[in-house]
């Protein structure tokens, strides 16, 4: 499980659900991306429960199925590994090349990532924009893929953090603990889903036990995400309220963003191309204004699998991200 929490444009949790970590102790924010990744990547096995067995619903909602790490990555093929490097985009005589490898947030990080065969992450690794390593993590999991402990090394071997996680009879997740170097507690989060295994209501304490954030989610019949509500501790209601939209295909084309007096913040707009990766972005403010207007343009392998993605800021080329991406070999009588 990664360290983000919900970093890199994760418009929910469970992420078609599950691994944008770390400062507080570097910095909180590395913190949650490392939560991501874990929460959301870890376990691709889903047993049904006991409702789901007795088949009494008819004609809601589909049950919850968990994704795989390589799904939540919308990644293809039996994938074993991939690097990802980001450069400054220059377009010299009408050419988009690669200038200095830079990232566009400070929160984000030049990565390599290790998956086994069933497609949980195992192993993945930080790198700051010169190159050198930023922080390590490693992921254990139990005999039915759920990571049960991720452990952070800084550069130099240090321990950074640890985090073990706990599932009910369902496999999923229900709590993450989260502990410093010294093995004093940091934080740690609880998770709660309805009767079809979706998650309806995560909380976050401090290590004194007291509740410091709280986000509830509510789906649609299909099991989509349509909103999502966030508290503080500090405030007596929610703080600010997301509500999504979606196409045919299950893809995020449109967020709603409000203040807690129900005013709107900003709206977002997203297309997609036929292999699920985002193309365009555009943010409006409340007057309909465009604030922001991204595209992007990928590259691809032979597996379907993005290697090369430019991102565009109001038709300027901005960033040129690129993957090395290793897949398993494919085995007699398999497919990849």
């Amino acid at each position: 499980m990664l360290l983000v929490k919900q970093t890199l444009y994760m418009p929910h949790r469970r992420l078609t659900m599950r691994a944008k970590l770390l400062l507080l102790l570097m910095k909180k924010s590395i913190l949650y991306t490392v939560i991501i990744l874990l929460i959301f990547s870890c376990s691709s096995y889903k047993k049904k429960n006991d409702l789901e067995g007795q088949n009494i619903f008819k004609n809601t909602k589909p049950f919850f199925k968990k994704k795989s790490a390589l799904e939540t990555k919308n990644l293809f093929g039996k994938v074993k590994s991939y690097k990802e490097f980001s450069y400054k985009a220059v377009e010299i005589s009408g050419e988009i090349i690669k200038g200095d490898r830079k990232r566009q947030y400070s929160s984000s990080y030049d990565s390599y990532i290790k998956y086994d065969e069933n497609g949980n992450m195992i192993e993945w690794t930080n790198y700051n924009s010169d190159g050198s390593l930023y922080i390590k993590g490693s992921n254990k999991l139990d005999e039915k893929g759920n990571c049960i402990e991720s452990v952070i090394n800084y550069a130099n071997g240090n321990l950074h953090s640890k985090i073990i996680s706990k599932y009910d009879d369902n496999d999923n997740i229900i709590e993450d603990i989260y502990y410093r170097a010294s093995g004093a507690l940091f934080f740690n989060k609880t998770y709660e889903y309805d009767d079809y295994g979706y998650l309806i209501e995560d909380n976050e304490y401090n290590s004194e036990g007291k509740l410091d954030f709280k986000k509830t989610y509510k789906y649609d019949d299909k099991g989509n995400l349509i909103e999502t509500k966030h508290f503080f501790s500090s405030k007596r209601h929610w703080s600010y309220r997301e509500i999504f939209k979606y196409d045919s295909n299950g893809n995020t084309i449109e967020l709603n963003n409000y203040n807690w007096d129900k005013t709107l913040n900003f709206k977002t707009l997203f297309k997609f191309d036929e292999k699920g990766n985002k193309t365009e972005e555009s943010r409006y403010d409340i007057n309909g204004n465009l604030v922001l207007d991204v595209n992007y343009k990928y590259d691809y392998d032979d597996k379907g699998n993005w290697i090369r993605k430019i991102k565009f800021e109001n038709e300027i080329p901005e960033y040129i991200l690129e993957r090395e991406i290793e897949y398993y070999e494919k085995l007699l009588g398999t497919s990849n």
